[in-house]
């Protein structure tokens, strides 16, 4: 999921569900404005999940980038679309990362790029950085670097002036979670001070405070657990009454302009899909209910 600043809208694409107890790959495109979704008619990628799907201010359009059908080599994506005014286009660039999925990828204010970091293909575990930028790919070689993972977050801190990457797992599966949390800056990445253990999570940066959702834990179900990262270090928001229930793998975006974190679906510990969307301000979650066109 990406917010689209151009239009002050969410879009979403792509994912999976089941039918009849199978697993089905999905490639429709939405647009969540004036709190309601709105299928978009555009043909574009072909079904996948776990993309990465980014809004670029400078070009004013949303790139995205992998995703997979299946958990093989064959199964998994390596190119490169553009949505813009609601029209796909498939970009051709001269290089670009492997085929993978379970990457993470974020948009970095401070050098105007996009930045992407590792993933798996099949079950090879990747830990090369990307850059976006003018239409094309880059790598971004540090000394120092994460180790190889998929199912990590990544978001921008205007504090640090980087793109901060947390967690993930540096085991295809059953994930084992990792804490560290990485600051690329230009070409270099710095090591922070480590996080709560997550896998399959969603972060952002919401004003002074870096935010940390839902995920794996290292018993491989999912906690409800939310925390944030303000100037006493890291507290725990739990409330299950009031807030989204335990999952992974949610799609999630923050509008910088207000620093609201919108979170939708994801996967209950029994790998059943979830539907439901939150928005989150900081201090309280609430439920978004809407409606949908085609």
């Amino acid at each position: 999921m990406a917010f689209d600043a151009r239009t002050g809208s969410l879009l979403l694409f792509g994912g999976f569900t089941q039918r009849e107890g199978e697993e089905v790959q999905l490639a429709d495109t939405w647009r969540w404005r004036n709190g309601c979704w709105r299928r978009l008619p555009s043909e574009g990628p072909a079904a996948r999940s776990w993309a990465t799907f980014v809004y670029d201010p400078v070009s004013r359009a949303t790139v995205l980038f992998g995703g997979k059908v299946d958990n093989t080599e064959t199964g998994t994506f390596g190119d490169t679309w553009q949505l813009a005014r609601d029209q796909w286009t498939q970009l051709d660039t001269a290089q670009a990362p492997t085929p993978r999925a379970h990457h993470a990828a974020v948009w970095d204010a401070a050098d105007e790029r996009i930045v992407l970091f590792g993933g798996s293909r099949g079950f090879e575990l990747l830990g090369d950085a990307w850059s976006w930028a003018e239409g094309r790919w880059s790598p971004i070689a540090s000394e120092a670097a994460p180790e190889a993972r998929a199912l990590h977050a990544m978001y921008f801190d205007a504090e640090l002036g980087g793109v901060v990457l947390h967690g993930g797992s540096s085991n295809p599966w059953p994930p084992f979670n990792l804490s560290d949390r990485w600051v690329v800056k230009g070409r270099e990445f710095r090591p922070l001070e480590h996080g709560p253990a997550r896998a399959y999570h969603v972060a952002g940066k919401l004003e002074d405070k870096g935010f940390l959702s839902m995920g794996w834990a290292f018993e491989a179900n999912p906690v409800v657990a939310s925390w944030l990262d303000g100037p006493g270090g890291w507290r725990r928001l739990d409330d299950p009454e009031n807030g989204p229930a335990a999952r992974a793998g949610a799609a999630s975006a923050v509008d910088p302009s207000t620093g609201v974190l919108y979170l939708y679906g994801g996967m209950n510990a029994a790998f059943q899909p979830l539907a439901d969307f939150w928005r989150f301000d900081g201090s309280s979650w609430s439920r978004l209910l809407g409606c949908s066109t085609e």
